[in-house]
């Protein structure tokens, strides 16, 4: 008779969310020691690129006079090197200098009542807002400004440091595990019986966790953008909190949610923003030219409907378990 492992299971708080571990083999003496080595490193990312701490290093950079270099950790240049990256692939919509305009709206980390923004204000945002205002030096050290831009690296940063936390569990010689943080997943090697580790695809519908299907991934990470969970009713009006750094206004368009599949949970978070930012039919027809995985949802007369592209449908369980 086979013996099958236990699989062993961790959780914690970071970004505003939680993580939850899961794994097998291998590991250091006690479950205790690999959570307080997946907080240490989800602390790690959180102390650098969260808006909402004042001692962050991205609120460091976001208080720094324009036009000067100031030196930045290399987990932080890596995230702004793939916003550069994707944002000049999208277009722009993922844009990564846009926390002007979060801020302005209210949802950001500066406390103010959600109220519908005048054109003037919106004016004034939308001119310290674009990737032509931001430099990252040829070594990755240095960042600089040359508008009064504030830097937001919301669409990376959790993936990221899901990516970080896989790379050290690995340090740790773990080889079999899933880091789940604020729904974005990165799974690594199988389940003890040698089958993926499964993730869940959530039905977009406001209020409710309703599945729609399961992934089965093995060495893949799998992220989500969407409007239907994060808005805010301003001035009688339903409001994401998702905002278009080329109007400066909430995106507003039939597309729910996207889904997307990558080696890196950095890149997959990233794109699947960009692809959301986008809208149903440029984010389609990005990810189409651009072979990405992903998943798209859009809302029609009777619901939504679903679209896949790139190699998206071959990550999905084949069976129900």
């Amino acid at each position: 008779m086979t013996h099958i492992l236990p699989i062993t299971q961790a959780t914690g708080e970071t970004m505003g969310g939680q993580w939850a571990l899961r794994y097998w083999g291998a590991a250091p003496p006690s479950q205790v020691a690999v959570a307080a080595v997946v907080q240490a490193a989800f602390d790690k990312i959180d102390t650098q690129m969260s808006p909402y701490k004042s001692h962050s290093d991205i609120c460091r950079f976001n208080r720094a006079p324009v036009n000067e270099w100031v030196e930045i950790p290399p987990e932080m240049a890596q995230v702004v090197a793939a916003g550069l990256e994707i944002g000049a692939l999208s277009g722009g919509a993922l844009d990564i200098t846009i926390g002007a305009l979060v801020n302005m709206w209210g949802f950001g980390p500066v406390a103010k009542p959600l109220s519908l923004p005048a054109a003037a204000e919106r004016d004034a945002a939308l001119r310290v807002t674009g990737l032509q205002n931001l430099s990252l030096s040829d070594s990755g050290t240095y960042l600089r400004k040359t508008a009064a831009l504030q830097l937001d690296l919301c669409a990376a940063a959790k993936g990221y440091g899901v990516d970080h936390v896989a790379a050290c569990l690995r340090g740790l010689g773990l080889t079999h595990f899933i880091i789940e943080a604020a729904g974005e997943a990165l799974a690594c090697g199988a389940r003890p019986d040698g089958t993926p580790w499964l993730i869940g695809v959530e039905l977009p519908v406001p209020g409710k966790s309703l599945l729609l299907s399961r992934l089965a991934l093995r060495d893949m990470a799998v992220a989500s953008s969407g409007q239907y969970r994060n808005f805010a009713t301003i001035d009688g009006q339903d409001m994401c909190h998702m905002i278009d750094p080329q109007t400066g206004m909430p995106i507003s368009d039939p597309l729910l949610s996207v889904c997307v599949v990558d080696k890196s949970c950095m890149r997959a978070d990233a794109l699947a923003t960009a692809l959301m930012a986008l809208g149903a039919d440029k984010g389609r027809a990005m990810a189409v030219k651009q072979q990405i995985d992903a998943l798209f949802m859009i809302k029609s007369a009777e619901g939504f409907w679903q679209i896949a592209t790139g190699h998206f449908e071959n990550h999905l369980a084949k069976v129900s378990v």
